[in-house]
């Protein structure tokens, strides 16, 4: 509902990402619930579904949500009838509720929360203006508190709160939570980097070295990054969520003194490997992997970025002349910066004019005798008019 709120990097201090408000309200007491939600994708759509549910500490009957991609699809192009999403029909089926998503142009199926978007606009986001926000979880813990004073102390037209009416009239009529709230699963063929880790939706996770190369299985629910090789679990991490490229690493899969037989990226491979474009590409690549000590699988991947991306066949040679541009101004060794410079380079020298070549300068000074060419004239050169003036 409404605008998407701006998250802030501070790395950067420019916007890391666009979080979207997801909204819910019972329409009889008014209890309003809000999240935000780092996407509009399925698995951010059912977690904030689950949410709302365990903020009511109830179930209700029956889920009017919009009608949204996300919730249903149209079976038949061109037909009005639509069907609701199987991942969405199996959170349903989990809390044992039916679906009943509002029909196309009719707003009026959908009036409660029309109206508690309103409430939202004036009483969540308009509180926020000027406010800035530096993660997912920060924004989301300054909107509950706003819930809970709309929920807890703005008094109805009747005299009673929101929470009020909804505890005496609704929880009466609602069924108890399950004891485990429902985790949407997914699963993924990851392959392990020679950083040691793999990646799943733009994050990175550890895994022990000595997998280096293989295809793993990865399983994924909103809170967890499970892991396996064939049936064994080989590593566990709490799942990354908002600004992208995270590394979550666990120090016990770090290289140890004996790496035979598997195929780490080193550090000396990718200085060696930088020497082949010059020196301040070695500076360069040095200073990357010192900005990492505490980070050493990230500052290996980024490095190895920067030689393998930035210096492959089309821009090898602009290379090293950005890294000394870098090393001249003091500038952030990233690949950000290096690929910008190493734009401009290429438009520099486009724009420059083609010197002459050397084959039509050696055809203008060689002399050339008339008396062997057919049909020649001969032409008076300029100089002999200067010499009749003198005369």
């Amino acid at each position: 509902a409404g605008d998407k709120i701006a998250i802030i990097d501070q790395a950067t201090g420019l916007v890391g990402m666009k979080a979207s408000l997801f909204v819910a309200v019972c329409p009889y007491s008014g209890l309003l619930f809000a999240l935000a939600a780092a996407n509009e994708k399925m698995p951010a759509w059912i977690d904030c579904h689950v949410q709302a549910l365990n903020y009511l500490g109830k179930v209700p009957g029956i889920i009017v949500p919009d009608n949204a991609s996300t919730a249903t699809y149209r079976p038949v192009k061109a037909q009005p009838s639509r069907r609701i999403h199987a991942r969405y029909a199996d959170f349903a089926a989990y809390y044992d509720l039916l679906i009943v998503p509002a029909r196309p142009g009719k707003p009026k199926d959908k009036a409660a929360v029309e109206r508690a978007v309103q409430t939202a606009y004036s009483r969540i986001l308009g509180y926020f203006d000027g406010h800035i926000f530096y993660s997912l979880d920060e924004l989301n813990e300054a909107i509950i508190i706003r819930v809970d004073d709309i929920n807890d102390n703005l008094v109805r037209t009747d005299g009673m709160t929101r929470r009020e009416l909804f505890d005496a009239d609704e929880v009466p009529l609602m069924r108890d939570l399950p004891t485990v709230a429902f985790t949407e699963v997914s699963w993924r063929d990851v392959k392990v980097d020679r950083n040691w880790h793999i990646t799943c939706d733009y994050q990175y996770y550890s895994v022990p070295f000595r997998l280096i190369g293989k295809t793993l299985r990865a399983r994924l629910t909103n809170d967890l990054v499970s892991i396996f090789d064939g049936d064994r679990l080989v590593a566990e991490h709490s799942r990354l969520h908002g600004f992208r490229y995270r590394y979550s690493t666990d120090p016990a899969h770090n290289p140890d003194g004996d790496t035979h037989g598997v195929e780490v990226l080193t550090r000396d491979e990718l200085l060696k490997r930088a020497s082949s474009f010059g020196p301040a590409t070695i500076k360069v690549i040095t200073q990357i992997l010192k900005r990492n000590e505490k980070a050493i699988p990230r500052g290996l991947h980024t490095a190895r970025n920067v030689l393998v991306k930035l210096g492959n066949k089309h821009n090898k040679t602009s290379l090293e002349p950005a890294c000394k541009q870098i090393l001249e101004h003091n500038l952030a060794p990233n690949m950000q910066v290096i690929a910008r410079i190493q734009t401009d380079i290429a438009r520099n020298h486009q724009q420059q004019p083609a010197p002459p070549t050397a084959a039509l300068g050696d055809r203008a000074r060689k002399p050339v005798d008339i008396d062997k060419v057919a049909g020649a004239v001969f032409i008076r050169p300029a100089s002999h008019y200067d010499q009749v003036k003198e005369i």
